[in-house]
């Protein structure tokens, strides 16, 4: 029998501001700094799981500005998605393709590199509810717009959006979305 979704291992530590922006009521959240050691990357997989595991039916988008940067920091190495998921894909929980995670409770994680006109036309074309933008402020702001409406629009269980950037003050349409001046 598959593995209850409750076995899924997150144990990582997370920053408290990490913890708010996953308890938060808003449905379109910023997360980071303009720190590269604010661990945004690593906040985005985990949002990933917990959305996956708390909603079933959650189809869930991670992107990235592109392909190396998406592979690099969320999907490779002894902390990435893939290595986070390796016993819940052994005991029958999830099931690990070359572009997605689907999960016995019928959610699922697909990824998407946006350096590259097809690969950004297919993540418009997807259906996710979602929709979690890592390096958030390297994405153009009409296409990240449109990923965000799909996701908030959307009949999922989940309608939320999370952008992550370590770099919030270099990016002018993260500031104009997402900060407002006193």
């Amino acid at each position: 029998a598959p593995a209850p979704m409750a076995r899924i291992r997150t144990e990582l530590e997370l920053f408290p501001k990490h913890i708010s922006a996953l308890e938060a009521q808003t449905a379109d959240t910023l997360v980071g700094g303009d720190s590269p050691r604010v661990g945004v990357s690593h906040f985005l997989r985990i949002a990933a799981l917990y959305f996956c595991a708390k909603n079933p039916g959650t189809r869930a988008l991670l992107v990235a500005p592109d392909d190396g940067r998406l592979r690099r920091d969320q999907l490779e190495g002894s902390t990435g998605l893939l290595a986070m998921l390796y016993q819940s894909q052994r005991d029958g929980a999830c099931e690990v393709t070359p572009t997605e995670i689907r999960w016995v409770n019928g959610s699922s994680i697909r990824w998407a590199g946006l350096n590259r006109e097809a690969r950004a036309g297919a993540a418009l074309r997807e259906r996710f509810d979602l929709l979690l933008a890592d390096d958030a402020h390297a994405i153009p702001e009409e296409l990240f717009a449109r990923l965000a409406e799909t996701a908030l629009t959307s009949t999922g269980p989940t309608r939320r959006v999370l952008a992550g950037s370590t770099k919030i003050r270099t990016s002018a349409w993260l500031l104009r979305r997402y900060v407002q001046e006193p």
